[in-house]
């Protein structure tokens, strides 16, 4: 029987991160078509290859968005001046704001049912305290976390209701 509960919960673990990598894969998706779409409309030359060099980026927390926009302003810049590598950035500076509020939280909160407000708080805690590292595994230690606290509940909930069916056998 033991081995058959680890068996299960190692099933669910994986179920949780493998959920939490679709999701991220999803978002980067998401973005690199919102970032493509946006850039063509700014004007820039090679705006496909720049939108889904930036949503490969953002995979990486913090840093990928930077990342990517380095490009997207080399571009800007050499084909149409300043002004163009600027508003290159300004366009991905947004799209990255819009994800990061709005759209990562959904994704991957859903991905892994997890609650978007709650997929916040992970990736703050987790960047709080031990960095990029924090970041990047948050979300898929809270999904897991989750596991065992519904696990402990439905544990507790369990034998509360074996001691509410020994009082009635013992009032009858």
């Amino acid at each position: 029987k033991r081995n058959l509960s680890l068996a299960k919960t190692l099933t669910e673990v994986n179920g949780v991160t493998s959920k939490f990598m679709r999701g991220v894969l999803l978002d980067a998706f998401i973005v690199a078509i919102l970032s493509s779409v946006a850039l063509m409309i700014s004007g820039l030359e090679f705006a496909i290859f720049v939108g889904i060099f930036a949503g490969i980026c953002n995979i990486i927390p913090y840093f990928g968005p930077i990342i990517g926009m380095i490009p997207a302003f080399i571009i800007g810049f050499l084909t149409d001046g300043l002004w163009q590598g600027l508003l290159a950035i300004i366009v991905l500076f947004i799209i990255q704001q819009v994800d990061a509020s709005l759209i990562y939280p959904r994704v991957v909160g859903s991905s892994t049912a997890l609650h978007p407000l709650f997929v916040l708080l992970a990736v703050s805690v987790g960047g709080f305290y031990f960095g990029l590292v924090g970041m990047i595994l948050a979300v898929p230690i809270a999904g897991i976390l989750q596991i065992f606290v519904k696990r402990w509940v439905a544990a507790k909930e369990g034998a509360k209701d074996e001691m509410m069916k020994d009082k009635m056998m013992k009032v009858e």
